[in-house]
């Protein structure tokens, strides 16, 4: 039981981490860009 139950919360983690990285992941690129260009 343990182990279902840890391999759930797992899953779940990566569940509500993964759309997070999605959404960070452009955001985070628009500013890399951003920040280039204000250095030049």
């Amino acid at each position: 039981m343990s182990r279902l139950v840890t391999a759930r919360g797992a899953h779940i983690a990566t569940a509500s981490i993964l759309p997070i990285l999605v959404l960070l992941a452009p955001i985070m690129a628009d500013a890399r860009r951003r920040a280039r260009a204000r250095a030049r």
